[in-house]
């Protein structure tokens, strides 16, 4: 999910530097869980991934790739048409908080 403020709602016009380091964490967190999501895709046990080496590991995360890709690019578009329905009625948002 991703959310957005108004910057009418914020309490000053500035973006702080301590919200961008939010926002970029959000952001991280929104990466992680969606490739999380596409590593759960592949039916592995717990004992597989325990008997597994790294390199298994990373062929099974590039094969979910594709997933986690699709994931992010439904997310990415949504946050497209947010801001271009908001220039359409000149609504002023702040950058986007990924919400993992």
């Amino acid at each position: 999910a991703v959310l957005v403020m108004l910057k009418e709602d914020m309490p000053s016009s500035d973006f702080a530097w301590w919200q961008w380091l939010l926002c970029a964490l959000a952001f991280l967190g929104t990466l992680i869980t969606v490739n999380l999501d596409g590593f759960s895709v592949s039916a592995v046990t717990l004992e597989q991934v325990n008997a597994m080496s790294v390199d298994e590991m990373m062929k099974i995360a590039n094969q979910s790739s594709l997933t986690a890709v699709s994931i992010l690019s439904v997310v990415v578009s949504m946050e497209v048409a947010r801001r271009t329905a908001a220039a359409k009625y000149d609504v002023q948002l702040t950058p986007p908080v990924f919400v993992p």
